[in-house]
């Protein structure tokens, strides 16, 4: 069972610029959870409350 739809775009565009492309998707295949993805961040959409989050990446350097 499908639980999210994860829409990429190159880094050269916003983090959220996918998002109503992957919110399509989403809905068409009732999926609950949609995110876009840049490269250097998420944002991710619950289509259930259609509260949407802004994530960014984080980087740990050398252990």
């Amino acid at each position: 069972m499908p639980l999210a739809v994860v829409e990429a775009k190159d880094n050269n565009k916003a983090s959220g610029v996918g998002l109503e492309q992957a919110e399509r998707y989403g809905k068409i295949l009732d999926i609950p959870y949609v995110y876009s993805f840049n490269g250097d961040g998420f944002v991710k959409q619950n289509l259930i409350t259609g509260l949407i989050f802004l994530l960014l990446k984080l980087f740990i350097r050398g252990i």
